[in-house]
């Protein structure tokens, strides 16, 4: 507040300010300028308290979404539906979740802290890749795609069904272990 003081007499003094502080002699500017930081406020707060509350649960329902919308006869957009729905809830979350484990570490950690969340990043990406794709080739085991087409299809949306639960179970797993480092904070 004494900066903000300081700085609104420097302007008065300089015979040219960085900010005219006259444009605040205009009530209605004061009031849109008000309303403009209060909307400010609250779009940065959203920002702040939807990553914090609800954002894992979004990605749970989007993986929801495609497991009970994805069907042979699924169109392109119920599928879009449910994965817009776990990327932003992934969006929201991803970044919190590491920023909310690197700040329990000490300072002196902090490098450490980042290292072991980059290597697991690389480890989950071929872990999850690889376990995708067994799904997808057990299920399509003993179909040829030039035999039968329809055949193997149709055990193509088997195993993408069988992968899809796996991905919820993981992402309710996931889920929990927020919650659960969240309740460990506040025992601490």
């Amino acid at each position: 507040m004494d900066a903000l003081v300081w700085f609104a007499s420097a302007s008065k003094r300089s015979t040219d300010p960085l900010i005219h502080m006259g444009v605040l002699r205009s009530v209605p500017f004061r009031w849109h300028l008000l309303a403009y930081v209060m909307l400010e406020g609250v779009t940065i707060g959203f920002g702040y308290l939807i990553p914090n509350l609800s954002t894992m649960a979004l990605a749970v329902v989007g993986i929801l979404l495609m497991l009970l919308l994805v069907r042979p006869s699924a169109s392109v957009w119920m599928i879009c539906v449910g994965y817009i729905a776990y990327m932003v809830g992934f969006s929201m979350a991803y970044a919190n979740t590491m920023t909310a484990g690197m700040s329990v570490i000490p300072a002196s950690m902090q490098p450490d802290g980042n290292a072991m969340f980059s290597t697991f990043q690389q480890l989950a990406g071929a872990v999850g890749t690889t376990v995708m794709s067994i799904c997808l080739g057990v299920a399509q085991s003993g179909y040829s795609i030039t035999a039968d087409k329809a055949a193997f299809a149709a055990a193509t949306q088997r195993g993408g069904h069988v992968a899809l639960i796996v991905l919820l179970v993981v992402i309710v797993c996931a889920f929990l272990a927020n919650v659960r480092a969240f309740a460990a904070r506040r025992t601490a």
